[in-house]
């Protein structure tokens, strides 16, 4: 497989697996020095104390970049 850098990339990944908040923000980050996309991203929060958790899910066609997921994890 060659990848040529001036042509744009698509990761078909049907799931990444539960990470780590590091390593999800860090996957964050390298979505936003990379102008990565992502679609279909279901993210589990959980309280430190495993007293509460949330769940939020994006629409599934619709492509996000890395710095309107971190706002989403922002407004979480």
């Amino acid at each position: 497989m060659v990848i040529e850098p001036s042509k744009p990339l698509t990761w078909d990944v049907h799931q990444q697996g539960t990470l780590s908040a590091k390593a999800a923000f860090d996957f964050i980050e390298r979505l936003i020095k990379f102008e990565g996309r992502v679609k279909g991203v279901i993210m589990d929060v959980f309280a430190n104390d495993d007293s509460a958790s949330l769940t939020y899910s994006t629409e599934g066609s619709t492509k996000y970049t890395g710095d309107e997921i971190k706002t989403i994890v922002e407004k979480l």
